[in-house]
Protein backbone atom coordinates (compact mmCIF):
# COMPACT_ATOMS: atom_id res chain seq x y z
CA UNK A 1 0.00 0.00 0.00
CA UNK A 2 1.20 3.47 -0.90
CA UNK A 3 1.45 6.30 1.54
CA UNK A 4 -0.76 9.30 0.88
CA UNK A 5 1.12 12.33 -0.40
CA UNK A 6 1.55 15.11 2.09
CA UNK A 7 2.46 18.69 1.43
CA UNK A 8 5.99 19.67 1.95
CA UNK A 9 6.81 22.30 4.57
CA UNK A 10 8.10 24.62 1.84
CA UNK A 11 4.62 24.88 0.28
CA UNK A 12 3.14 25.97 3.61
CA UNK A 13 5.75 28.72 3.83
CA UNK A 14 4.58 30.21 0.52
CA UNK A 15 0.97 30.16 1.64
CA UNK A 16 1.99 31.98 4.83
CA UNK A 17 3.88 34.63 2.81
CA UNK A 18 0.88 35.25 0.53
CA UNK A 19 -1.52 35.42 3.49
CA UNK A 20 0.77 37.87 5.29
CA UNK A 21 1.01 40.07 2.19
CA UNK A 22 -2.79 40.17 1.92
CA UNK A 23 -3.19 41.11 5.57
CA UNK A 24 -0.54 43.83 5.31
CA UNK A 25 -2.16 45.14 2.13
CA UNK A 26 -5.50 45.44 3.86
CA UNK A 27 -4.01 47.01 6.98
CA UNK A 28 -1.67 49.54 5.32
CA UNK A 29 -2.66 50.09 1.69
CA UNK A 30 -6.43 50.35 2.13
CA UNK A 31 -6.26 53.41 4.46
CA UNK A 32 -3.83 55.15 2.09
CA UNK A 33 -6.16 54.50 -0.84
CA UNK A 34 -9.06 55.80 1.23
CA UNK A 35 -7.22 59.08 1.94
CA UNK A 36 -6.27 59.48 -1.73
CA UNK A 37 -9.89 58.86 -2.69
CA UNK A 38 -11.00 61.59 -0.26
CA UNK A 39 -8.57 64.05 -1.85
CA UNK A 40 -9.78 63.16 -5.35
CA UNK A 41 -13.44 63.53 -4.37
CA UNK A 42 -12.72 66.90 -2.75
CA UNK A 43 -11.21 68.15 -6.03
CA UNK A 44 -7.68 68.48 -4.66
CA UNK A 45 -6.06 67.25 -7.88
CA UNK A 46 -8.33 69.23 -10.20
CA UNK A 47 -7.14 72.45 -11.81
CA UNK A 48 -8.35 75.67 -10.26
CA UNK A 49 -11.37 77.24 -11.90
CA UNK A 50 -10.67 80.69 -13.31
CA UNK A 51 -12.84 83.53 -12.08
CA UNK A 52 -14.26 86.52 -13.89
CA UNK A 53 -14.04 90.10 -12.67
CA UNK A 54 -17.20 92.19 -12.45
CA UNK A 55 -16.21 95.12 -10.23
CA UNK A 56 -17.37 98.68 -10.76
CA UNK A 57 -15.36 101.90 -10.66
CA UNK A 58 -15.22 102.03 -6.85
CA UNK A 59 -13.94 98.43 -6.72
CA UNK A 60 -11.37 99.25 -9.40
CA UNK A 61 -10.15 102.35 -7.55
CA UNK A 62 -9.83 100.38 -4.29
CA UNK A 63 -7.84 97.64 -6.05
CA UNK A 64 -5.59 100.20 -7.77
CA UNK A 65 -5.04 102.02 -4.45
CA UNK A 66 -4.12 98.74 -2.73
CA UNK A 67 -1.68 97.83 -5.51
CA UNK A 68 -0.02 101.27 -5.45
CA UNK A 69 0.29 101.11 -1.65
CA UNK A 70 1.96 97.70 -2.00
CA UNK A 71 4.33 99.21 -4.56
CA UNK A 72 5.15 102.15 -2.27
CA UNK A 73 5.73 99.83 0.68
CA UNK A 74 8.11 97.60 -1.27
CA UNK A 75 9.89 100.29 -3.32
CA UNK A 76 9.84 103.17 -0.82
CA UNK A 77 7.72 105.54 -2.91
CA UNK A 78 4.89 105.66 -5.44
CA UNK A 79 5.91 104.90 -9.04
CA UNK A 80 6.79 107.47 -11.70
CA UNK A 81 3.65 108.88 -13.32
CA UNK A 82 4.53 107.48 -16.75
CA UNK A 83 4.77 103.90 -15.34
CA UNK A 84 2.08 103.78 -12.67
CA UNK A 85 -0.20 101.33 -14.49
CA UNK A 86 2.72 99.06 -15.35
CA UNK A 87 3.58 98.80 -11.66
CA UNK A 88 -0.03 98.51 -10.45
CA UNK A 89 -0.76 95.81 -13.03
CA UNK A 90 1.94 93.54 -11.60
CA UNK A 91 0.27 93.68 -8.20
CA UNK A 92 -3.31 93.31 -9.48
CA UNK A 93 -2.79 89.86 -10.96
CA UNK A 94 -3.94 86.81 -9.00
CA UNK A 95 -3.68 83.10 -9.68
CA UNK A 96 -7.44 82.56 -9.90
CA UNK A 97 -8.05 85.45 -12.32
CA UNK A 98 -6.98 85.26 -15.98
CA UNK A 99 -4.83 88.22 -17.07
CA UNK A 100 -7.58 89.66 -19.29
CA UNK A 101 -9.95 89.66 -16.31
CA UNK A 102 -7.39 91.18 -13.94
CA UNK A 103 -6.71 93.96 -16.45
CA UNK A 104 -10.38 95.00 -16.11
CA UNK A 105 -9.42 96.44 -12.72
CA UNK A 106 -7.52 99.12 -14.67
CA UNK A 107 -10.46 99.85 -16.99
CA UNK A 108 -13.23 102.24 -16.09
CA UNK A 109 -16.68 100.73 -16.63
CA UNK A 110 -17.78 101.43 -20.17
CA UNK A 111 -14.25 101.85 -21.52
CA UNK A 112 -13.75 100.22 -24.90
CA UNK A 113 -11.21 97.46 -25.46
CA UNK A 114 -7.75 99.00 -25.17
CA UNK A 115 -9.02 102.02 -23.26
CA UNK A 116 -8.63 102.52 -19.53
CA UNK A 117 -10.13 105.77 -18.16
CA UNK A 118 -8.12 106.22 -14.96
CA UNK A 119 -5.31 108.70 -14.33
CA UNK A 120 -2.67 108.94 -11.61
CA UNK A 121 -2.02 112.20 -9.76
CA UNK A 122 1.44 112.98 -11.14
CA UNK A 123 2.15 115.32 -8.17
CA UNK A 124 2.42 112.16 -6.03
CA UNK A 125 5.01 110.39 -8.20
CA UNK A 126 8.10 109.44 -6.20
CA UNK A 127 6.48 110.19 -2.83
CA UNK A 128 5.49 107.69 -0.17
CA UNK A 129 1.77 107.96 0.71
CA UNK A 130 2.66 108.46 4.39
CA UNK A 131 4.71 111.54 3.43
CA UNK A 132 1.72 113.28 1.78
CA UNK A 133 0.43 115.79 4.37
CA UNK A 134 -3.19 115.73 3.21
CA UNK A 135 -4.67 112.22 3.09
CA UNK A 136 -7.61 113.63 1.11
CA UNK A 137 -5.35 114.28 -1.90
CA UNK A 138 -6.63 112.26 -4.90
CA UNK A 139 -4.23 109.47 -5.89
CA UNK A 140 -6.07 107.97 -8.88
CA UNK A 141 -9.18 109.33 -10.57
CA UNK A 142 -11.55 108.75 -13.45
CA UNK A 143 -10.28 110.57 -16.51
CA UNK A 144 -11.27 111.48 -20.04
CA UNK A 145 -7.74 110.40 -21.03
CA UNK A 146 -8.21 106.69 -21.67
CA UNK A 147 -4.61 105.80 -22.46
CA UNK A 148 -2.37 103.39 -20.54
CA UNK A 149 -0.43 105.26 -17.80
CA UNK A 150 -2.57 108.42 -18.11
CA UNK A 151 -1.64 111.00 -15.50
CA UNK A 152 -2.30 114.59 -14.54
CA UNK A 153 -3.06 116.79 -11.57
CA UNK A 154 -6.60 118.05 -12.13
CA UNK A 155 -9.50 115.76 -11.27
CA UNK A 156 -12.47 116.36 -13.60
CA UNK A 157 -15.65 117.68 -12.04
CA UNK A 158 -17.94 114.80 -10.96
CA UNK A 159 -15.22 112.14 -11.33
CA UNK A 160 -14.69 109.41 -8.77
CA UNK A 161 -11.27 109.34 -7.15
CA UNK A 162 -9.46 107.36 -4.50
CA UNK A 163 -7.51 109.47 -2.03
CA UNK A 164 -4.07 108.81 -0.61
CA UNK A 165 -5.87 107.62 2.56
CA UNK A 166 -7.93 105.15 0.49
CA UNK A 167 -11.29 106.93 0.63
CA UNK A 168 -13.51 106.96 -2.47
CA UNK A 169 -14.71 110.51 -3.20
CA UNK A 170 -16.58 112.27 -5.98
CA UNK A 171 -15.10 115.62 -7.04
Amino acid sequence: MEKPKTRKPRQWAWIAVVATALVLGVVFVAPVLSVVNDFVRAGFFRGQDKATYTGGSEDNLRAIHRSLKLYADSEGALPPADRWMDEAWIRLQTRDLPQEEAKKKLQAPGAALGEYGYAFNSALAGKHPEDVPDGATPMVFESADKTWNAHGTSVPQGALAVTVAGEIVRR
